[in-house]
């Protein structure tokens, strides 16, 4: 099953499926509506103060205003019928165009005179009395189920329904019992009835009012006009002057402020009001700024279902092709900026006052479908490496085998020749190496010693020095003449090596009778001569390295071997050894001085010496390039 996720176009799939599954989820279930909601919020605090004057004056019944204005008892405020008249009559006077209570006159003293207040209505042009919609649960007797039934209450019998209109002061409040929204007004047995913010603009713009019934909510504008909205306090309006310009072609408003008797709901910005307590607003400001909001004809509604949910697809259309194979730390920056902008969209769009975006549900998706690229990547991630440990260690493998084999062509042990210590050694940089020396027995009076380096490292130089040391063993036997060697060695090399690849060699044959010793030097590191005495020579006649030159022409010289005589032969590995600190390598001077201190020791002692030697140089057990050294010693 997991190999499925190789395939791009698999991987993709389970991406946007449960992306699109979540996307179905949120919207059908509204999950995060609440962080809808709350980004909404942020949008408000952003947004900047509304452009035009207030079209609205809210009286207060505040505390003074009940204290010096009714006399006791002062509940219920809907009795104080004198009171109201009075207010009505001197509004009226002073030009409201608009009067309305957020007052509910449905249960008054029967004793209570209402010719006042009905003869105030009668002299008045507009004023909104409220209503409410009351729902109730009625229990069936005998039965363990209840009925929901909704019935509207609206003022007293008494007063002539001909002499006012109805508003609903009903407030629809959001799961968090923020009041964030109002009503157009609700269609009940067949007849429209208008909410008491719908009644007042209906009523205060007339013919020219838009249509204000719509079935939806609407989302309330609660930045405050740019003075401000109004107050006057119920009781200056009954006892003082001064203030009848200020309500002159506008709707006043009337309602309870007076912090514990007032109907008060959550509000999204606090302190709005200076009659506001902690984030709570008396349900007459949220009427005042929902009539606001109509009047400004800057309602603002929530980004429809279709569109939102489109938006969430594309979401994670565009998070599954972005997230698609991308490191984790892609994807956490992609998701860390995609919520940001989404964020900041939702915000910006609220403060604009353009449409309300399913924000958080937008984020959800988001964190969502790039969740599922992440653990997705991680999967695709740990097969693919899981596969290519599965191929390393069938290399490495591979390469062990292959080491065991290259540590075969090397000679198993030198030829024990009386009078001659000799001593080879390799240390591979890698599994395998481009190095190569041996020790033939041509005839018993004869010994070859050879050693040659490729070019490069690794398995393409293993092949070629493979190729090399076949050729070695097949010829010298038959081909005694070193330079001659060399010659035939050269056409093999030419054939089976690739552009820029080339084998450095050294061939030398010992007479052992004589100790006389014949040698040829193709471009290889000189081999070092340490006499006896302590004098120093290098082995350096012969020509061009093998390989990229087929009709090249190689000479050969014979010295003199004599008792106490050290020839050093190795590959470049030893002199260009280096410190990491300092790229100081260990060169030919530091291992000319070598080879003279440890002149009188065995061969194999000044080989094995040499690679401790090179260690405490460079610091480092490991070498940087293959170490090869083949030493000959006359006893």
């Amino acid at each position: 099953m997991l190999r499925l996720l190789l395939n791009p176009l698999v991987r993709l799939g389970l991406i946007l499926s449960p992306g699109i599954l979540f996307v179905f989820l949120c919207f059908q279930y509204q999950w995060f509506t609440l962080l809808d909601l709350e980004i909404y919020d942020l949008g408000l605090n952003v947004r900047p103060p509304a452009g035009s004057h207030s079209a609205i004056v809210i009286v207060t019944i505040d505390r003074y205003s009940r204290e010096n204005c009714f006399q006791p008892p002062h509940f219920p405020i809907s009795n104080h019928m004198y009171e109201h008249s009075k207010v009505i009559d001197r509004l009226t006077g002073a030009g409201a165009e608009v009067i309305a209570f957020d007052i509910l006159f449905d249960q008054l003293d029967p004793q209570l005179d209402l010719e006042p207040f009905v003869s105030a209505l009668c002299k008045a042009k507009n004023v909104i009395l409220a209503g409410v919609i009351q729902k109730e649960s009625l229990k069936i007797k005998g039965a363990s189920i209840s009925i929901q039934r909704v019935r509207l209450i609206f003022p007293s019998e008494r007063i002539p329904s001909s002499l006012y209109d109805i508003g609903l002061v009903n407030m629809p409040l959001g799961p968090d019992q923020v009041a964030r929204q109002s009503y157009y007004g609700k269609e009940l047995q067949d007849k429209w009835y208008f909410s008491l913010p719908a009644a007042m603009v209906a009523t205060f713009l007339g013919s020219e009012a838009p249509d204000l019934k719509a079935t939806e909510p609407f989302y309330i504008d609660y930045s405050p006009p740019k003075s401000g909205l109004n107050t006057i306090r119920y009781a200056d309006i009954l006892k003082e002057e001064g203030w009848q310009n200020l309500v002159r072609g506008k709707i006043a408003l009337i309602g309870v402020t007076e912090n514990g008797l007032s109907d008060s709901y959550i509000s999204p910005l606090p302190g709005l009001e200076e009659v506001s307590q902690g984030n709570t607003l008396p349900g007459v400001i949220i009427l005042a700024y929902a009539a606001e909001t109509l009047l400004r004809n800057n309602m603002i509604s929530m980004l429809p279902r279709f569109l939102s949910s489109l938006l969430g697809v594309l979401l994670v259309l565009g998070c599954s092709f972005l997230a698609l194979g991308k490191r984790l730390m892609f994807n956490l920056v992609l998701m860390t900026g995609l919520t940001i902008l989404v964020l900041a969209s939702g915000i910006a769009l609220t403060a604009l006052n353009v449409t309300i975006l399913p924000t958080g549900k937008l984020i959800a998706i988001t964190l969502f479908t790039l969740t599922m690229g992440v653990f997705l990547n991680y999967s695709y991630t740990k097969l693919k490496s899981l596969e290519q440990e599965s191929k390393l260690q069938e290399i490495s493998s591979d390469l062990r085998i292959a080491r065991e084999i290259q540590q075969k062509l090397q000679p198993e042990k030198v030829p024990a020749i009386e009078g001659v210590e000799i001593s080879g050694l390799q240390i591979p940089c890698k599994e395998i190496g481009g190095d190569y020396y041996d020790v033939i027995d041509l005839n018993r009076k004869k010994l070859a010693v050879l050693i040659a380096d490729v070019s490069g490292k690794g398995i393409s130089g293993a092949l070629v020095m493979s190729n090399l040391q076949s050729a070695v063993r097949g010829l010298a036997p038959r081909v005694l003449s070193p330079s001659k060697l060399t010659g035939e060695l050269n056409s093999v090399v030419s054939k089976v090596s690739t552009a820029g690849r080339f084998v450095t060699f050294f061939y030398g044959i010992l007479d052992l009778p004589t100790k006389k010793f014949l040698y040829c030097n193709a471009g290889h590191t000189h081999p070092v001569l340490c006499r006896a005495n302590g004098e120093i020579g290098y082995l350096s006649e012969g020509g061009l390295f093998l390989g990229p030159f087929p009709q090249a022409t190689w000479q050969e010289s014979e010295v003199q071997l004599k008792s106490g005589d050290l020839l050093f032969t190795y590959t470049d590995g030893v002199t260009e050894a280096a410190r990491t600190k300092d790229d100081d390598q260990f060169g030919e001077e530091r291992l000319v001085g070598y080879l003279k201190a440890n002149l009188t020791q065995k061969a194999e002692a000044v080989n094995a010496q040499l690679v401790k030697t090179l260690q405490n140089f460079t610091d480092n057990e490991e070498f940087e390039d293959d170490f090869t050294v083949l030493t000959l010693k006359i006893l």
